[in-house]
């Protein structure tokens, strides 16, 4: 009986009938018997054998497609018969004795005869032994790992361990291409007649089989040949319509990154459901008509969903494709695979996404003897060799076994090993029906998942249960993950560490206690040009005189245009002692945003120097002017002829809440958006470094490295002159020039940097190539882009033991700087991004989903920061302040905000968050989700590459493809063509950028991090070559095409023809493979087609390996 059948017995008849009349419609339909196939006919493999067969191509010798079984027998057992028993298995089922060997590339199946194959069990005997039972283990994992040789055979091992008298274990491992779970319990029963017979002497009492294997798969293949007249014919265009549209492939937030090629290696983690969630399901399915296995199919997807933030799942489950008499007895593959796909859009209740899983499930099972191999070569899923095709989850539902009492004969039952040690999938989920429990085991790929994130998985799922059964009217969005404990955890964890910031002082005020503590100790370096904190101080004074006697105080904004000077920090700081707030704006920008930015800003008074209003003609119409080289010679002038001023009058100081400086980020929509920041968030920011930094205590000589505009200059000004210490400025020409900024860190003896991942990577280049360490560093920071562990390693080669290498992450809008991480984990991959650790005192994070709920860890969300660094908001747009600063629902502090980032992120488990890319950088081409900075990691990991960049343009056709930007490292002169051929060993096809250009600079923004908008139109296709469209440049790239031809029965015209463009598949390719080795007498892996997929490509392949010594 089918599984279909076995579920729609636990429904009431009256329930039952609209799938009792699919079942009975699907039977009546069905084509004629199956018959023993004619006396001489090939037999064929069935399509599940075939797929196989070309998987273990893929992939030889994988243990994954092992069925391995450990069977405890407890009693008596008579050795001699139970291995005659089993001879007699091997004898009745003729496909335990079939190989599969290849010829001319095909695959082809062989029987050995009945009445000659020689095959019998292995025995041990461990009578006697201390360590019989971990021996009888450890021969159990031995047994399911070890390979099969499909060619060969056998494709059974039996070995019969004696524990003891009474104690014996039957390990049991065949490969799937002759047997499949339902196949076990075929032999198991065979077996315990067959032992109870000759046990009593007795002959063989089982009944000869009327067809074998092998004809069920000749059946099958001429059901399936052509145009079949009968209701098959319409099985795949229902699996064309499921599938019609873009695919979705299963995102779940993974603890390593995926290997460009599927792996295998896996583990099982088991767990129970609850009596009340398992009775919760059963009575949620009677009352919506629907069987157990479409409920848990509805709360799997709605786990999936809320892990992965998906809305069209892909959950994969197995039929036993018995519905025919003729079938029940037989042993081989004959279970099917179902893609079972689940919409989840528009956030339902999950009353709602099990009426819609029970209709899908309907139509789908009528439909479900289209083998699965035969679904994908109709749906034709693009190639992704890192994943299985359709998807990449499985969901199985059992009865548990029912005990078969045997008083004469041995008690059988499992036998405890370690569990399976492969998954075939990323993740598997396997149910057993105790009846009033439901036992659970987690299937996983260990090289995706780690043990405590699958337990944290199952502890979710049976609370998203429970809140499903508790209240099936709740969106899925509502139903719970997090334990209360869990949620408090995850809320609070490093949120709560404060310092203390004081209302009435500004940071002005603190340096002007270190003018009067230090006045003569040196305040800002500017190449020759030192400027002692007495100096700087009355520079700023001056100018604050001006200021105020033009009414500037509190809430008003003064633009400052200007270059990095001592005069500007000077500007900067009188602005602050007037009561008003600063607006920097960078003289390199464009007239038009300098205009629009003042104009925005609502800026009255701009100072500036004469230089620059000469440079740009119109800054200055239309608003009040102070030049501020002019104010400070004016200034002088009076302090020299009247050396007894009468001191300054009073004047109205800011308080924390007043505006402090007014700073401009790009926007989403091209005009810039200008962030409010006031004197208590930047004091707040000060006293945050002040403490963890080590400032005026470790650390005391800062470069200043940011541009004006840049909130970062802002960050290195009060780092420095608020604890007495000492800003070095760095042009932008040293920035740039590895050699020039090596100079002036070891000149200046500077002992903190807050640099971007860009210039880190120039400077380590250089400083590695010198052979020499950046050895003054007490603390480096780098920060303002996403960086990776590769370079965090290479820095940290370069840097003394004392160096705290830091990776600061800061938004403008929460002043700054937000968190840092410094505590290396060796155990992160070289491509993955270094986490942004920790929020800084006086911060807070949260990683939340769309209705600003906390995720679990390792799931991704979007990043809110909180605290008292928050920005007032954005000049002039209250719609944009509201969208992006929202009432913060976890704090009890009245009017408390958090920050929308627009960071996708995660918290993982030791509590650090890592920011994988902004929510709006991942674009979809061709269907696929791409996240541009995974790109852009591994790119820029070649040896060759010093800076990578990726962007998505339209080629001449309109069509959208990736872009690749590549800054060599300095005297090298990396090949494109072999940087693209580099990229397809690293990342899934679709991932590879179409073109890699070389530039000799990145184009940097103001802020030192990539300006894609200043990158060039792409070079012209990195693997074409001067050449007409439909020809071939060498004598091998013409005959590759030729068999491509032969293969495909398709015209091959260009060496740029792609192999699954034109329809090839698993056996073309294996056609090819074949033809090639007797063309050129090279013998290729069948992955060399997956990898190397244009005629150009793969030729380059041949000549390669015809090359190669032998």
């Amino acid at each position: 009986m089918s599984d279909t059948s076995e579920r729609l017995r636990e429904q009431s008849p009256a329930r039952n009938a609209p799938r009792t009349r699919v079942l009975e419609e699907r039977t009546a339909a069905a084509p004629a018997g199956i018959t023993a196939r004619p006396a001489g006919a090939a037999a064929p493999l069935s399509l599940a054998q075939q797929r196989l067969w070309f998987l273990d191509r893929l992939g030889p010798g994988n243990a994954a497609y092992n069925l391995p079984y450990a069977l405890r027998l407890s009693g008596p057992v008579d050795l001699d018969t139970a291995v005659r028993a089993c001879q007699a298995l091997v004898r009745r089922h003729e496909i335990l004795r079939t190989a599969f060997p290849s010829v001319d590339g095909e695959p082809t199946q062989t029987v050995a005869p009945a009445d000659t194959h020689v095959w019998e069990p292995r025995v041990v005997d461990l009578r006697g032994a201390d360590d019989a039972e971990e021996q009888a283990r450890r021969l159990a994992a031995q047994d399911a790992r070890a390979p099969f040789d499909l060619g060969r055979g056998p494709l059974l091992r039996v070995t019969l361990v004696v524990l003891a008298e009474r104690e014996t274990v039957a390990l049991i491992t065949l490969h799937r291409i002759v047997a499949d779970d339902r196949s076990m319990t075929v032999l198991t029963d065979e077996f315990r007649r067959l032992y109870d017979a000759f046990r009593a002497g007795g002959a063989d009492p089982l009944p000869p089989l009327a067809v074998q294997y092998a004809d069920y798969a000749h059946w099958q293949r001429e059901r399936f040949a052509g145009g079949a007249a009968d209701r098959v014919a319409h099985g795949p265009a229902h699996w064309r319509e499921r599938f019609s549209g873009e695919l979705p492939s299963l995102r779940l937030p993974t603890d390593r990154p995926r290997p460009t090629v599927r792996t295998y290696a896996g583990r099982t983690r088991s767990f129970t459901l609850s009596a009340e969630v398992t009775a919760g399901l059963r009575e949620l399915g009677r009352a919506a008509d629907a069987t157990l296995f479409m409920t848990l199919l509805a709360g799997y997807a709605a786990l999936l969903h809320r892990y992965s933030g998906q809305d069209d799942i892909v959950v994969g489950t197995s039929v036993a494709g018995r519905d025919r008499p003729e079938t029940e007895p037989l042993v081989g593959p004959l279970a099917n695979t179902l893609a079972l796909r689940t919409d989840l859009a528009g956030d339902p209740t999950f009353r709602e996404l099990l009426d819609r899983t029970r209709r899908a499930c309907l139509a789908d099972f009528a439909h479900q003897d289209v083998p699965f191999a035969r679904v994908v070569e109709e749906v034709r899923p693009d190639r992704d060799l890192s994943r299985a095709p359709l998807f990449q989850t499985m969901l199985s539902l059992h009865d548990a076994p029912r005990p078969t009492p045997d008083p004469a004969g041995p008690r059988v039952g499992p036998f405890s090993s370690e569990g399976r040690t492969t998954a075939l999938y990323d993740l598997s989920l396997h149910v057993v029906d105790e009846g009033d429990r439901l036992r659970c085991a987690w299937e996983f790929n260990v090289d995706l998942f780690a043990d405590a994130t699958i337990e944290r998985m199952a502890a979710h799922f049976e609370r998203l249960l429970l809140g499903a059964v508790t209240d099936s009217g709740l969106p899925l969005s509502l139903l719970p993950l997090l334990s209360e404990p869990e949620r408090t955890e995850i809320l609070n964890r490093d949120n709560l560490v404060s310092v203390e910031v004081a209302p009435d002082t500004c940071v002005h005020h603190l340096f002007e206690e270190h003018v009067r503590a230090t006045p003569d100790a040196v305040a800002v370096v500017d190449g020759e040009d030192r400027v002692s904190y007495r100096e700087l101080d009355r520079r700023a004074g001056i100018i604050a005189a001006r200021l105020r006697a033009l009414g500037v105080g509190p809430e008003s904004r003064v633009g400052l245009c200007a270059p990095r000077c001592p005069d500007s920090v000077a500007a900067l700081l009188g602005v602050l002692k007037a009561g008003g707030a600063y607006v920097p704006l960078d003289p390199a920008h464009p007239e038009d945003r300098l205009r629009y930015m003042l104009a925005d800003a609502s800026v009255r008074l701009l100072l500036t120097r004469h230089d620059v209003v000469a440079s740009v003609p119109g800054l200055a119409e239309g608003m009040s002017v102070g030049y501020v080289d002019d104010w400070l010679a004016e200034g002088a002038v009076a302090a020299r002829d009247e050396p007894a001023a009468v001191p300054p009058a009073r004047h109205a100081e800011p308080d924390a809440d007043n505006l402090a400086f007014l700073v401009y980020t790009s926007g989403s929509t091209g005009r810039a958006k200008g962030a409010m920041l006031t004197h208590g968030a930047l004091m707040s920011a000060f006293r945050s470094w002040e403490r963890v930094y080590g400032l005026g205590t470790v650390v005391r000589r800062h470069l200043q490295a940011a541009n004006i505009a840049f909130d970062v200059f802002t960050g290195d000004m009060v780092r420095a002159l608020c604890s007495g210490g000492t800003l070095v400025l760095c042009h932008r020409e040293a920035l740039l020039d590895p050699a020039r900024l090596y100079t002036l860190l070891q000149r200046e003896r500077i002992d903190f940097a807050d640099l971007v991942p860009v210039v880190i990577r120039r400077l380590s280049s250089y400083v590695a190539e010198q052979g020499r360490m950046l050895d003054n560093f007490k603390v480096l920071a780098v920060g303002a882009d996403i960086w990776f562990m590769q370079d965090y390693w290479n820095l940290a080669k370069l840097c003394p033991p004392r160096t705290r290498l830091v990776n600061s992450y800061g938004v403008t809008e929460s002043t700054v700087d937000s968190s840092l991480f410094e505590t290396a984990m060796p155990e992160r991959a070289d491509e993955e991004p270094v986490p942004i650790g920790r929020p800084l005192p006086n911060t807070q994070f949260y990683v939340l989903d769309d209705r600003l709920q906390p995720v679990p860890l390792g799931v991704n969300g979007t990043l809110y920061v909180g605290g008292l660094a928050l920005a007032r908001g954005y000049v002039g747009r209250p719609e944009l302040t509201a969208e992006r600063f929202l009432a913060h629902p976890f704090s009890p502090r009245p009017g408390a905000r958090l920050y929308n980032t627009g960071d996708l992120a995660r918290m993982l488990p030791t509590g650090d968050v890592e920011v994988l890319g902004r929510v709006d950088r991942q674009v979809k081409l061709r269907g696929f989700r791409i996240e541009l900075e995974e790109v852009e990691s591994v790119l820029g990991l070649h040896p060759d590459a010093q800076d990578a960049a990726v962007i998505v343009r339209e080629d001449a056709l309109g069509e959208r493809r990736l872009a690749g930007y590549v800054e060599p490292r300095a005297g090298r002169s990396p090949d494109p063509v072999a940087l693209l051929q580099y990229l397809r060993t690293q990342l899934p096809y679709y991932m590879v950028p179409s073109t890699i250009t070389l530039l000799e600079r990145m184009p940097l923004n103001a802020n030192g991090k990539h300006d894609r908008k200043a990158l060039p139109a792409p070079a012209p296709a990195a693997d074409a070559v001067e050449r007409p469209a439909a020809g071939f440049a060498t004598a091998t790239q013409e005959r590759v095409a030729r068999i491509w031809a032969e293969a495909l029965g398709a015209d091959v015209v260009s060496a740029e023809d792609d192999f699954f463009q034109l329809g090839g598949d698993s056996l073309p390719a294996l056609r090819v493979l074949f033809a090639l080795r007797r063309a050129f007498g090279v013998d290729l892996p069948l992955i060399t087609l997956f990898e190397a997929t244009t005629v150009e490509e793969l030729a380059r392949r041949v000549d390669l390996a015809a090359s190669a010594p032998a």
